[in-house]
């Protein structure tokens, strides 16, 4: 797995490639936390909270980005391979602070249709 360092840079390369605009009221910026973070209704070993964005009255809006959890979940992967994932999970949260801006929601409930699905694997047990 890469080094807390390696990952940094790469969250910081991932941020590099979006437009300016995208991160307009994220006071907090995106911070990298060494923290791998089980999601709280997670069934298993399976469910960890990749990064989070975070609207907060008083701290302001912040980007978390785990690096805990990608070493969690994909402890083989090189630079270039976990590139992809970190993007990915770098984006996923800035749409969640452009639609928090909007008024929106959208996301938050595809979330939450994907929470459901997961849970819903573990009914019959």
């Amino acid at each position: 797995m890469i080094s807390i360092d390696v990952f940094q840079r790469m969250v910081q390369q991932a941020c590099d490639e979006l437009p300016e605009e995208i991160f307009r009221g994220l006071n907090g910026g995106v911070a990298i936390s060494e923290r791998a973070l089980p999601h709280p209704q997670s069934r298993g070993d399976d469910l960890y909270i990749m990064g989070q964005y975070v609207n907060d009255s008083v701290l302001g809006s912040i980007v978390y980005m785990y690096y805990g959890s990608f070493v969690h979940f994909y402890p083989h992967l090189d630079e270039p391979a976990l590139m992809p994932h970190v993007r990915q999970v770098l984006r996923h949260e800035l749409l969640h602070h452009l639609e928090t801006r909007a008024g929106e929601r959208g996301l938050a409930d595809w979330d939450d249709e994907q929470l459901a699905k997961y849970l819903s694997r573990y009914e019959d047990e």
